[in-house]
């Protein structure tokens, strides 16, 4: 079922983000300036970037607090290596294109 207004897998989304490490330090941020747009579930952002995004509506803010699974980055995207902390999530979503509608 395509849900209209909330961020679902296969959309295209632009967000600004923050990522927070457990000691307060930002290790990734993005603003107005230069949002991030990625597809949803195709594993282009960390995954609980993915995760925080599902089921925001356009203009949503929140905090999401993703374990160390969740965190880890991979050689081609930017995050910390160490995966042996909770990271803090804060993303905006200001624009998403419905899979079904690209």
């Amino acid at each position: 079922m395509i849900t209209m207004n909330k961020a679902q897998e296969g959309d295209k989304v632009t967000v600004t983000h923050q990522g927070v490490l457990d000691d307060g330090i930002i290790f990734d941020e993005s603003d107005d300036s230069v949002p991030l747009t990625f597809t949803l579930g195709e594993n282009e952002v960390l995954p609980g970037v993915e995760i925080a995004v599902l089921g925001m509506e356009v203009g949503d803010r929140k905090t999401v607090t993703i374990p160390p699974e969740h965190g880890c980055a991979s050689s081609a995207m930017p995050g910390p290596s160490d995966c042996a902390v909770d990271l803090a999530v804060r993303p905006r979503l200001l624009d998403r294109w419905p899979s079904a509608f690209r």
